[in-house]
């Protein structure tokens, strides 16, 4: 089991949730993903 599945499975048990963010890296440009990783 992977680290994320082994949380997505405590959670579940606890009836809790969880939100993963990502960033599309060079949308709209380098510089903003950049920005948004500051």
């Amino acid at each position: 089991m992977t680290k994320v599945s082994h949380c997505f499975q405590s959670l579940r048990e606890r009836c809790e949730c969880a939100l993963i963010p990502f960033i599309t890296a060079g949308d709209p440009d380098l510089p903003t993903t950049a920005q948004a990783l500051q």
